[in-house]
């Protein structure tokens, strides 16, 4: 039987914002590709980009007689991914009807995590008993905004989160995610494991989150989770609890909106290595094209990516993923769908010609840094006092890790240390949110509860906790005027920003995102 309860606490400090990692750099187990689709024999991934807008009608069978092996294609885009070697991309490159060929990109979720306190909370403990320690909502003054838009006009407003999935039984997120889609490499429906195979307590899609892996050995294809999935897995279902957590006597946090729903789209891969190195999560082009093609097929308003890396526009190699990157977000904006992007974490100053964050730098994407604040005001007593929390007026700063440049749009709360860093770090300078946690059998911490799943609520800091404030307040904005567009609502997010530092510094952008002016 499913176990579900609330376990909070200081779980986990993530720098969430995404570094890039290339095939070149990763050293892949010997395990069949047929079996486990994300690994790399001798061959290389690569994104194909065709001259015309949309895939030509003999384009499988065009890359398939120059050698290579399909792996995606995304009709709208024009777009394919292929196995191709050298020889065969050489081919491809010479085919009059494909415009550009380059290594497949991969983006990863970055592996900074400090681990602390877990409480459990008292039985009694009062609905959105968190919502204290939630300095970050009243900080864009989210409170105030929910007033504007009816819970009806919210229930019709979908946000797509590209990540690595939501847990949808978390009682913050119960009946909010409407819809599951896995883009992922690795998803294999003729995989032969069924869905009854999985333990119990594991909602369908959620399974899907657990990467298939053959045994190098034998080559048998486990249908079991992977034991350490919730620390993985924790990211997307903490960005749809800031987006669209409920107000609920079950729930512990709020989110920007919470009558808004979700489409939790699955698009990181667990790639194997070899050698005993730790497994990476990526998530590859391929399957990002796929989820935003989808996502703005279906007339989703908003599609939130607390995802990203460095692109060299100045390597032509690269030349193909930005042309593709191009392309999908231009897509969604024709088709309806806002883009909302993390600007990254790497404290860098992306204003190099030839350098790109992607996909903050495309000009179709809000890119979104992240603040921190210098004091808060408020008590705050870990397992006791739960504020309330609020930032004290004219203390927002660009949090250390973000990064900031000329393309940065709009600034949010992504949570940092406090006023102790570098020599401390403050759990309540953090934002905090729903994750789930899993238990393993084998599990004999006595910090921990008993073997099961659990819905846990996490601190975390990073601009991928930033995105998805300003994706959840897009949301509210078309919730309010239906009739907007992406432009609309990006002008009116813009417009309606909290002004802070000065522009020159390139730190926030239009300012700060003002859930309750954007709304009004």
């Amino acid at each position: 039987m499913r176990k579900i309860s609330i376990v909070a606490g200081l779980t986990t400090f993530v720098m969430a914002g995404c570094a890039v990692a290339n095939e070149d750099d990763v050293r892949v187990a010997p395990i069949d590709p047929g079996v486990s689709t994300q690994a790399f024999t001798g061959s290389r991934r690569r994104v194909v980009v065709f001259k015309a807008d949309t895939l030509p009608s003999d384009a499988s069978s065009r890359l398939a007689r120059n050698g290579a092996r399909v792996r995606k294609q995304i009709a709208e885009l024009g777009v394919a991914t292929v196995d191709a070697d050298g020889t065969t991309a050489a081919k491809i490159a010479a085919d009059p009807t494909v415009a550009a060929i380059g290594s497949e990109r991969s983006w990863a979720i970055p592996k900074h995590r400090v681990f602390g306190r877990r409480h459990r909370p008292k039985p009694e403990a009062p609905k959105d008993f968190l919502y204290g320690a939630q300095w970050d909502q009243r900080r864009i003054r989210a409170d105030r905004a929910r007033a504007n838009v009816s819970r009806v006009a919210q229930s019709r407003v979908t946000v797509a989160v590209l990540d690595v999935g939501v847990f949808g039984d978390h009682p913050d997120l119960v009946g909010k995610v409407v819809d599951g889609v896995d883009t992922s490499y690795a998803h294999k429906p003729d995989s032969g494991c069924s869905e009854p195979a999985v333990p119990a307590g594991f909602p369908a899609y959620f399974t899907r989150f657990n990467f298939l892996a053959a045994d190098p050995v034998s080559g048998a294809v486990p249908c079991e989770p992977v034991e350490d999935f919730a620390s993985v897995q924790g990211h997307g279902t903490h960005v749809a609890g800031t987006i669209a957590a409920n107000i609920d006597p079950n729930s512990a946090v709020v989110g920007v909106g919470p009558s808004l729903n979700i489409a939790a789209y699955k698009v990181f891969d667990r790639l194997h290595l070899a050698d005993g190195e730790e497994d990476q999560i990526l998530a590859f082009d391929g399957p990002l094209f796929e989820a935003i093609a989808d996502a703005a097929r279906k007339g989703y308003a908003v599609a939130n990516m607390s995802l990203g890396g460095i692109l060299d526009r100045n390597d032509p190699d690269q030349n193909a993923s930005w042309q593709a990157w191009n392309r999908a977000a231009n897509l969604a904006t024709r088709k309806g769908t806002l883009l909302i992007a993390a600007a990254g974490n790497d404290s860098l100053l992306t204003n190099g010609r030839n350098v790109a964050a992607v996909p903050a730098d495309l000009s179709a994407v809000v890119s979104v840094s992240a603040t921190g604040t210098s004091k808060l005001l408020g008590p705050f007593e870990f397992g006791s006092v739960w504020g309330p929390l609020n930032a004290a007026p004219g203390s927002d700063v660009l949090a250390f890790y973000s990064n900031y440049g000329s393309r940065v749009d709009l600034a949010a709360p992504g949570g940092d240390c406090g006023p102790t860093f570098p020599n401390g770090c403050e759990q309540q300078y953090l934002i905090v949110s729903s994750t789930p946690l899993y238990v393993p059998s084998w599990s004999t911490d006595p910090a921990l509860p008993p073997p099961g799943l659990y819905a846990d609520l996490t601190w975390m800091a990073g601009t991928s906790m930033a995105a998805p404030h300003v994706a959840g307040v897009a949301a509210l904005i078309k919730a309010k005027h239906p009739s907007w567009g992406p432009l609309l609502i990006r002008r009116q997010l813009e417009q309606s920003a909290e002004r802070i530092g000065p522009r020159s510094s390139q730190q926030f952008g239009s300012g700060m995102v003002d859930a309750d002016r954007a709304t009004r």
